[in-house]
């Protein structure tokens, strides 16, 4: 029987490399790993899985509702230059309300969804930045912290944002639950950039 491993990408729109990257990675592991292991990785974003429609708690009550954000086993959020607009005014962002809702779940059951939150760091235009998107950023990074609102979560350097590629390949193999472990790497560097990962 296979073992179906529900990943949701979750992160602003500056990052949309890295988003399509992480779909390439998820296919890899199936093609490579998966079939002879029984298990399959299938990648949620609101891209492709969620469509415009009514609902009661707005669009984003719609992507929550069609990409099971709560249910999931793995999320993957990343950020760059933007934290991402938010859903009403002064309230929590599209991307950070997704993280929430993964952490409240792992807070209540301490096993799922598994949270890999990944920073960019490669050099951006800086004409071009948003300095109350960055300072967002910066801020959010900042709760991994000790004192922070994720402070139970581990927060380390590590060499690109494809990590999870070795963390995702099936339930036996040791996570970041378990504590930090040497980065995974990918075999196509040109798609990947140096990052700060942090992790539930």
């Amino acid at each position: 029987m296979v073992t179906c491993i529900r990943l949701v990408i979750a992160s602003p729109s500056d990052v949309a490399p890295e988003r399509d990257a992480v779909v390439k990675v998820a296919s890899e592991l199936n093609r490579l790993l998966g079939r002879a292991n029984d298990f399959a990785i299938d990648v949620y974003r609101w891209e492709t899985d969620s469509g415009p429609s009514f609902h009661a708690e707005g669009p984003q009550g719609k992507i929550d509702e069609d990409l099971a954000i709560a249910d999931c086993d793995i999320m993957v959020a990343i950020f760059w230059t933007r934290f991402g607009r938010s859903i009403l005014a002064g309230s929590e962002t599209g991307t950070e309300h997704e993280i929430n809702l993964a952490f409240e779940n792992w807070k209540k059951n301490g096993k799922k969804p598994r949270i890999l939150i990944y920073f960019k760091r490669e050099a951006p235009d800086w004409d071009r930045i948003d300095d109350a998107q960055i300072d967002r950023v910066k801020a959010f990074q900042g709760q991994f912290r000790p004192g922070g609102k994720y402070q139970e979560g581990k927060y380390s350097h590590v060499r690109h944002h494809r990590r999870f590629q070795g963390q995702a390949s099936g339930p036996s193999r040791p996570g970041p639950a378990e504590g930090p472990s040497q980065p995974e790497c990918g075999n196509d560097a040109r798609e990947v950039n140096p990052s700060d990962e942090a992790w539930l």
